[in-house]
């Protein structure tokens, strides 16, 4: 008989002297067979275990590459947004303040203009009531009909009522201030010639 699992062995005997256990009864060819199929069936088996072990090895280093990359790809994003994010805040804090600081200069510019409209308003004012007292103290001083100690009080009642208003320092202005004295020390002068 021809060993299938060996072709170039020689022939088996009918029986074979089991060399192992020299003591045991001579093997047969159905046992042998019966061995070398079980010996076939259990490297098949052991094959097939270690092909699933593999393949299981295989699938689970896939899945842990998957996570893996997964993970990566999670935190990439993450981090890309986190930066945009910031970036974002940067820009629209940076803009901010930039409209901020145009703002504070506007409302200066707009504080100065009205306040430069108001002070060119009372300086007008002031100016008109400073020509009007002087009206006034010439048409004094032109009046028959009273004496030069009257015209002189209440001319000079008439200076020091306008002076707390026309004043520099009481909230008038020099022009107006220079015309009011002018008016008076005219008015006095007129006064000394008589």
């Amino acid at each position: 008989m021809v060993n299938v699992e060996m072709p170039n062995a020689p022939p088996l005997n009918n029986f074979v002297q089991n060399t192992e256990m020299p003591n045991a009864p001579p093997l047969n060819n159905n046992t042998l067979r019966a061995a070398a199929k079980k010996a076939q069936n259990n490297a098949r088996a052991e094959a097939v275990r270690q092909s699933a072990a593999a393949a299981a090895a295989a699938r689970k280093a896939r899945k842990n590459r998957e996570t893996a990359a997964k993970k990566a790809q999670n935190n990439a994003l993450r981090a890309a947004a986190k930066k945009a994010q910031n970036n974002a805040l940067r820009a629209a804090a940076k803009k901010a303040a930039e409209n901020a600081q145009k703002a504070a200069e506007n409302a200066r510019k707009a504080a100065e203009n009205a306040a430069a409209k108001k002070a060119a308003e009372n300086a007008r004012k002031n100016k008109k009531a400073a020509e009007n007292i002087k009206k006034n103290l010439n048409a004094l001083s032109k009046r028959t009909n009273i004496t030069k100690k009257t015209k002189l009080s209440q001319g000079k009642k008439i200076y020091r009522e306008a002076a707390r208003t026309l004043h520099p320092n009481k909230g008038g202005n020099t022009e107006a201030f220079q015309i009011l004295s002018g008016a008076y020390n005219k008015f006095e002068k007129s006064f000394n010639r008589n």
